[in-house]
């Protein structure tokens, strides 16, 4: 198939709008998990809660980690009271969100690559099952919305909502 010459023109500003992200895209994923997060619009609480956990600071170390990040739209899903139950004990709110991290890297084609219902250990010392269909990918029954945001470290994909590990 020949483009045309007019079609090729169209064409350029994209190339270049291409190329010249493609600094920006390497620039970020030369960031660390926890840094990326940071950077990613709509996950502020999710952030907030690896520093109140203590996470963050493992999480800028040298990895490899794999983050399930919960958007705040997730956590606008809990309800209040649940919420504030969480907040009133520090270590259960730290168990369920090391339960969003694991101490390794595990990519979207690595989760494909698992068994279809398979453990991999978290961060807070417990596994989490990665299930697998043609529907996509779920953890623990939370469904793995974005996958491999790239980071130095590491990866980060989103899920849907909080898992509420006991």
């Amino acid at each position: 198939m020949r483009l045309s010459p007019t079609h090729a023109l169209r064409s350029l500003p994209i190339l270049a709008a291409l190329l010249g992200a493609a600094p920006t895209l390497h620039a970020q994923a030369a960031k660390p998990v926890l840094d990326r997060l940071v950077d990613m619009e709509g996950f502020g609480q999710f952030a907030a809660a690896l520093e109140a956990t203590g996470l963050a600071k493992e999480l800028r170390g040298n990895g490899p980690y794999t983050i399930y990040a919960v958007s705040d739209a997730g956590f606008a899903r809990i309800p209040a009271d649940t919420m504030a139950a969480l907040k009133a004990d520090p270590a259960r709110f730290k168990r369920i969100i090391g339960h969003h991290v694991l101490p390794m890297r595990l990519d979207g084609m690595g989760m494909m690559n698992l068994a279809i219902y398979a453990k991999v250990p978290t961060m807070a010392g417990d596994s989490m099952t990665v299930y697998h269909d043609k529907g996509g990918i779920k953890v623990d029954l939370s469904l793995v919305k974005t996958a491999d945001i790239e980071a130095s470290n590491g990866v980060i994909h989103t899920v849907h909502k909080v898992i509420l590990v006991p």
